[in-house]
């Protein structure tokens, strides 16, 4: 089970620890919640980029264990960034296929 935070720095270090290159290999069930479901899609879309690595590459890539992005907590009341036309707006700026 993999929590949430910032996707783009729970994929740094999952990819400094080795865990990124082990998941393909694993027999297991994966579960992601919040960022920790978001690191395993190819991008993350810019309106999730908050931390920028170390490496300084300036993009949205994750995993690419699935072949969809994921837009998380559609319509919670504590995120009001995270409506339905937020989504609709991220959708159509994905290169893969968006799971709302």
């Amino acid at each position: 089970m993999v929590n949430g935070g910032d996707p783009l720095y729970l994929c740094y270090w999952m990819r400094q620890s080795g865990l990124a290159d082990l998941l393909p290999s694993l027999r297991a069930v994966y579960v992601g919640l919040s960022a920790g479901s978001m690191v395993i899609t190819p991008s993350i879309g810019q309106d999730f980029v908050g931390w920028t690595p170390p490496t300084g590459t300036g993009g949205d890539e994750t995993f690419g264990l699935v072949d969809f992005s994921i837009f998380p907590h559609l319509d919670h009341e504590m995120l009001p960034d995270n409506s339905m036309a937020d989504a609709e707006r991220w959708a159509a700026g994905m290169r893969v296929p968006p799971y709302k």
